[in-house]
């Protein structure tokens, strides 16, 4: 029998433990003044920086900036999901959690309807494909069989406004549909989101339809278009086609990353049943805790041009952040997995991989390396750089001793001379498209400018977020990172403490007048927009705000408001 838990149970449990009592069973912490201190569990490091405070039943840490409650941390130190966290702590804690199933004054939220009209979509846009000669046909151009179009439950739209609105009408409303995404609204009128596509259904790990992926058969645009997220659906908390593969990952229980759905379905259809995707969005840390939940490596199969490089990249941080084995494959330009097994066969392409597949370091080092002429001195410079750099992560000792011996070969100097290089810090970024990063940088920093800014004569225009970070800093007659916590969000309070840490040029400070007149004219342009946009006011009273903030901007550029 299904059953939930109160939504208020996380703080619940949390008040009746103690964090530090919990935390101290695994890391050893000492007092420090009100709060106890210790090694961070999360980073390798030789002093303590890692903060655990009894009073605010919170912790965090100066060196990787990771922080939150008990139940954030039983998560994080113990892989563990929201559910099976609060159930540890609670056996651990001898507390009873059948008093908080479902006892609240409210019915628990019950998203099974949401559920059950995805569902139904996905029936309603198969029999659709089975109907539909153009989409049938594109499926078995694609190579792809009955079979592997029924595993996938693949389907098609038709291109029509309300035929999918009016195949659910009877069952679910218009705020239904809604809801999760497969409707839109235009001038008041509700609209099939999804026309004149295949389909992909999104299926979670229950093999429950959370949302959708079309595609078009024509030169429309966008190309492809996913369901929005919706109360069941997260693109960064879901990875296409995981359901299945979690079943297929064989001996060495390796998953197989790949950039698209059609990746992952022709993959399947040849044989190779053991890839996911993300889902149209980049890769994140909690796709990567997915892999690892049910994986012990993985691999990366992105495109080879830059922007694959790039995602490539960023996937690589995300797992060396986790300390999870993973490795890359660059498929041969010109093609991607799908073409090249439709191409090449399964043994063939299985074969490749093995041959292939580069260890993440390795591959940044190759690709540092790539552009450079390492039988000069300038490129052997800068590719230590990089090099030294890519490996500074690495805590295992013998793992960082191979790569330094890899760098050592590349360039012909001692592992010696290597360690002793020092590790250049990037230059402080100034450009245009930086300034919001450089003026936080210099609101965290200098307490002199905050309180100049809190003068400006349109302080008050400023965006709500920006206002509350000077209150608070004029307040505190500085910036406090462990009062910060108390009153922002952690994910918030990371990017303060990572601004807060970059280096602010002279010419920065002298100039923050200019940049926060830019983010004054950005947040007025924007306040335009929306005024021009909001149906209840009428054309007269629109042009009186717009004029009013059309003045404020001509003031701005006048240097006596600077």
């Amino acid at each position: 029998m299904a059953y939930k838990y109160v939504d208020d149970i996380a703080n619940i449990i949390s008040e009746q433990v103690d964090i530090v009592s919990v935390i101290g069973s695994r890391v050893p912490l000492k007092r420090a003044g009100r709060n106890y201190k210790g090694l961070c569990p999360f980073h390798s490091e030789k002093t303590p920086s890692f903060t655990v405070s009894s009073e605010r039943q919170s912790y965090y840490c100066f060196g990787c900036q990771k922080g939150g409650g008990v139940i954030n941390f039983l998560m994080d130190y113990e892989n563990l999901d929201f559910i099976t966290a609060i159930e540890t702590l609670a056996d651990q804690q001898g507390i009873d959690l059948a008093r908080y199933l479902a006892q609240t004054d409210e019915p628990a939220k019950d998203y099974s309807k949401l559920y059950e009209l995805n569902r139904q979509a996905a029936r309603y846009f198969y029999r659709a494909m089975k109907q539909s000669e153009k989409a049938r046909n594109y499926f078995k151009q694609r190579g792809l069989s009955d079979e592997t179009v029924f595993h996938f439950g693949l389907g098609f739209a038709p291109d029509s406004w309300n035929g999918l609105i009016h195949a659910m009408s009877p069952k679910f409303s218009l705020k239904t549909l809604e809801q999760v995404g497969l409707t839109a609204a235009s001038k008041g009128r509700e609209y099939d989101r999804f026309r004149a596509r295949v389909m992909f259904p999104i299926l979670d790990l229950r093999k429950r339809v959370i949302g959708f992926g079309g595609r078009v058969l024509s030169d429309q645009q966008p190309k492809y278009l996913n369901s929005p997220d919706s109360v069941i659906f997260n693109k960064g908390y879901h990875l296409y086609g995981l359901f299945s593969a979690k079943d297929y990952l064989g001996p060495d229980k390796r998953v197989l990353l790949v950039e698209g759905y059609m990746d992952v379905i022709s993959l399947y259809q040849h044989g190779v049943k053991n890839a996911v995707a993300s889902l149209g969005t980049a890769f994140t840390e909690h796709q990567a805790k997915l892999i690892r939940r049910f994986a012990d490596s993985a691999v990366i199969l992105y495109d080879g041009d830059r922007a694959g490089q790039q995602a490539t990249k960023r996937a690589l941080a995300i797992f060396f952040g986790l300390d999870f084995p993973v490795y890359v494959v660059t498929i041969p330009e010109g093609d991607d997995p799908d073409t090249y097994i439709v191409k090449h066969g399964q043994a063939a392409f299985e074969q490749f991989v093995k041959d292939n597949m580069t260890d993440g370091y390795t591959y940044l080092l190759n690709l540092a390396k790539q552009d450079l002429d390492l039988t000069q001195i300038s490129g052997q410079r800068s590719y230590l750089q990089q090099a030294l750099t890519i490996i500074k992560p690495i805590q295992d000792d013998m793992i960082k001793q191979v790569y330094l011996n890899q760098i050592s070969h590349d360039i012909g100097l001692p592992v010696e001379e290597i360690i002793r290089t020092p590790i250049k810090q990037p230059a402080p970024a100034s450009k245009a498209d930086d300034f919001r990063a450089t003026l936080l940088s210099l609101l965290l920093q200098e307490l002199d400018v905050t309180k100049q800014m809190r003068q400006h004569p349109f302080y008050d225009e400023l965006p709500g977020a920006w206002k509350q970070l000077i209150e608070f800093i004029i307040s505190e007659n500085g910036y406090n990172i462990e009062l910060a916590i108390e009153r922002f969000p952690l994910d918030v309070c990371a990017v303060f403490d990572q601004r807060r840490r970059e280096a602010v040029s002279p010419k920065d400070r002298q100039n923050w007048p200019v940049l926060l007149r830019q983010l004054l004219v950005e947040q007025i342009e924007q306040d335009i927009r929306r005024i021009n946009q909001d149906q209840n006011l009428s054309q007269e009273e629109k042009l009186k705000q717009v004029i009013n903030k059309q003045k404020k901007i001509a003031l701005l550029w006048n240097k006596e408001t600077q």
